[in-house]
């Protein structure tokens, strides 16, 4: 709640910021042209943005949050002075594994343990492409609406194989890959910052998004049972092994994000 209210202090800072720009600047003439350093951006023009929403910081405390809709990085192309291609990107990867030799006289444990490996590997990626209109013509206050499509994928694997003093063996695999789709539309305003091609804005939207094949395709050997196949899936929470699965997650929430652009000519 506390972020909300953050988030939504922060748009009405921006409102009464650019309003009183207006106010003090009300006798200014806008540029019919556009310049390297520009007041706005026009047809032809391009830049990149950078931000963040209440969704990616809830993330990265939730460990319930599992994906994120809104990029962190995106590039604007200005078809026309109120009408924008985007594409957003967002990607990350991370990476744990270790393997090595076990003494059971040293390990202390009593599980007569050789040697063990251990690999945990996730990687995120997704590509967000959008457009938007734009309705005010000022050079300070900017007001636009938008929609995006996100596509992206979702792979990870976990790995812990030991051997056993004596000949005997425990492998487990699970290996997942999923596909996250959805829509997200929002409403935007953005200010430019003196004559600067520099905006910070404010957007509140709402996303839908889905996952596909929200499931984990598990392997289990060990000298004793042999090998056993079965599927698992976070959804499910009484730890249930399935011989076949079908596993999909729908999610439709708000969301608000502060952005920073810089805008430049081709």
């Amino acid at each position: 709640m506390k972020k909300i209210i953050v988030f939504f202090s922060l748009a009405l800072v921006l409102v009464f910021a650019s309003e009183n720009l207006v106010a003090q600047l009300s006798d200014r003439v806008n540029s019919p042209t556009t310049f390297k350093t520009g007041t706005r951006p026009t047809y032809g023009n391009f830049g990149f943005s950078i931000g963040t929403s209440f969704r990616d910081i809830q993330t990265l405390i939730d460990d319930d949050v599992t994906y994120e809709m809104l990029p962190v990085t995106t590039v604007k192309y200005y078809l026309s002075d109120d009408f924008v291609l985007l594409a957003g990107i967002k990607g990350d990867k991370t990476k744990v594994s270790y393997k090595g030799d076990v003494d059971p006289l040293v390990d202390g444990s009593g599980l007569g343990i050789t040697s063990y490996e251990f690999k945990e590997m996730e990687s995120n990626f997704m590509i967000v492409p959008g457009v938007e209109k734009h309705f005010i013509h000022s050079n300070i206050l900017d007001a636009y609406v938008g929609v995006s499509v996100p596509l992206g994928f979702r792979r990870k694997i976990d790995i812990r194989n030991q051997d056993i003093d004596g000949g005997g063996f425990n492998y487990f695999e699970s290996k997942a890959n999923k596909l996250i789709y959805g829509i997200n539309g929002y409403f935007g305003l953005q200010a430019f910052i003196a004559d600067l091609p520099i905006a910070i804005g404010v957007e509140f939207g709402f996303t839908s998004l889905g996952v596909m094949g929200d499931k984990a395709h598990v392997t289990v050997q060990d000298d004793i049972n042999g090998s056993v196949e079965y599927y698992s899936t976070d959804l499910d929470k009484n730890n249930i092994d399935f011989s076949k699965l079908k596993a999909s997650k729908f999610d439709l929430e708000s969301d608000i994000r502060v952005t920073l652009s810089y805008f430049f000519r081709k």
